[in-house]
């Protein structure tokens, strides 16, 4: 006996392990004559199964087989009388337990014609198929958007051409889309039923309709810019702005992708200060000797952006003008007053750390300016830093995160630096806790204080993730580990 043909009915993974659970250890179908076949198997449950083909009357012709798995035994259903003498069934697509289709071909009067069947629910009975047209033999053109089953060819079928039908469940007027003509094909049938899916390849991208612009200097980029205003959104990395058009909560008229602006990229030192052109790659500023010898807090805030594939996209400018509260750059941003320079069509400006986050995904750039570089300030000698968060998973946003950094002078705090992430709609900078730092000796005593005044006044949101009361014995639980975890490194380098 033969078992040919695609399992149909469910997805794929769900099909084979269907099938594997209802056919381990059971017989297949097993019709009486010996000259019989199965060519399509349709699989709804693991109790309720289908298969079709055909089975040899005794004359030398063929008649349709049917037969249903109900859990334990395989059956044969009574086929609808159709008009052919020899018919095959090769196909089967159970859309639901009550509504299945099965096709094949039927022959008589010296021609193969399409056959096919539908299952109710109670009987099966003979759908009627369209008269082809029969045409010269051409090349087979692409198929139609909806997929049809695959033509082509059953042993013994006389030498004939004809054109298949699919029915598509989208069909508006009830209508028969025809199949490419047939190249060299003896006889038409279906070998295998599939449903009547969409071409992915001609679905609408996911993205909105959008205008696309890829300035290369960044003069091009601002005269854009001042085009367009409000309208643009400059691509940088793209993920943050990828998936906000994908869901469609940005609606842009037009992307200006800086990323063939090469003169925004790069990491250079100098006059105290280390500049990191917009477009740097995240990976490359963590990669770089630069940051790490001389702005060490932002070394330890960059392997903890999402992942390695994040961070080989991602750029320093695109995480910090997008201004996520619970993102790690604009909390070291904050933490070391860095500062941002943007260029319009009047020139350059300075903005500092502390103007430039004005709240929620918002900044202080205007719609025709363009990031261009963000500066750090180098740190001292006898510098510590630590940055600290919990997230739900590795690479997640940081429910709540801590940039600490303390500098040790004669074994007291000359300096100390703590902005969190996580905690309101900007990034927030610990001013109480820091001015008590400043001056005293490290100690568990001190830093627990410093923890409470951190946390004093604060009163961050409350998500699924955590509630705001959550959230402030986390963040002041972090200000004590960020501390001693500052102290002990600013001891080490001030050795």
């Amino acid at each position: 006996m033969l078992l040919a043909g695609a399992v149909t009915g469910l997805g794929p993974a769900a099909a084979s392990a269907a099938a594997c659970q209802a056919w381990t250890g059971v017989p297949p179908p097993s019709p009486g004559t010996s000259a019989n076949g199965f060519n399509g198997v349709a699989v709804l449950s693991p109790c309720d199964a289908w298969a079709v083909g055909s089975d040899e009357d005794g004359t030398g012709l063929n008649q349709t087989l049917i037969e249903h798995w109900n859990g334990s035994a395989w059956t044969v259903v009574a086929s609808p009388d159709v008009t052919g003498e020899d018919n095959f069934l090769n196909g089967v697509r159970a859309v639901s337990a009550n509504d299945i289709w099965a096709v094949g071909e039927s022959a008589g009067s010296g021609a193969d014609q399409t056959l096919i069947l539908h299952w109710n629910g109670s009987k099966w009975a003979q759908v009627p198929s369209p008269s082809p047209t029969r045409a010269p033999t051409i090349s087979c053109p692409p198929w139609p958007r909806h997929r049809p089953a695959t033509p082509g060819r059953s042993a013994g079928s006389p030498a004939t051409t004809a054109p298949a039908r699919i029915w598509p469940s989208t069909a508006a007027n009830g209508s028969w889309l025809p199949t490419p003509s047939l190249s060299g094909n003896l006889g038409c049938a279906c070998n295998a039923m599939e449903a009547p899916l969409p071409d992915r390849r001609a679905a609408p991208m996911k993205l909105p309709p959008v205008d696309y612009e890829a300035p290369r200097t960044v003069s091009e980029a601002v005269e854009l810019l001042a085009e367009y205003q409000d309208q643009a959104s400059v691509l940088a990395g793209g993920q943050s702005l990828i998936p906000l058009l994908a869901l469609r909560l940005a609606h842009p008229a037009v992307l200006i992708d800086i990323n063939g602006v090469a003169e925004l990229s790069g990491v250079s030192a100098a006059d105290g200060w280390v500049a990191v052109g917009a477009m740097t790659r995240e990976y490359v500023a963590e990669e770089s000797g630069t940051v790490a010898g001389v702005v060490p807090l932002l070394a330890a805030a960059l392997p903890l952006i999402g992942h390695e594939a994040i961070r080989s996209r991602g750029t320093v400018g695109g995480s910090l003008a997008h201004a996520d509260p619970a993102a790690e750059l604009p909390a070291v941003a904050r933490a070391l007053d860095a500062e941002f320079v943007v260029c319009g069509p009047s020139g350059e400006r300075v903005i500092p750390a502390a103007e430039w986050f004005e709240g929620y995904l918002t900044t202080s750039r205007r719609p025709d300016e363009l990031l261009t570089e963000v500066r750090f300030p180098a740190a001292g000698r006898g510098t510590g830093v630590s940055f600290r968060e919990v997230a739900r998973r590795h690479g997640d946003f940081a429910i709540v995160g801590l940039a600490a950094s303390l500098t040790l002078s004669g074994g007291a705090i000359s300096d100390a630096r703590l902005a969190f992430a996580g905690l309101s709609d900007v990034p927030v900078r610990a001013g109480d806790a820091e001015d008590l730092l400043v001056g005293e000796t490290p100690s568990a005593e001190l830093f627990d204080e410093a923890a409470r005044r951190a946390t004093d006044g604060i009163d961050p949101p409350a998500d699924l993730h955590g509630s705001a009361d959550y959230r402030k014995k986390v963040a002041a639980a972090l200000v004590r580990r960020g501390l001693r975890a500052a102290a002990d490194n600013a001891a080490r380098g001030s050795d």
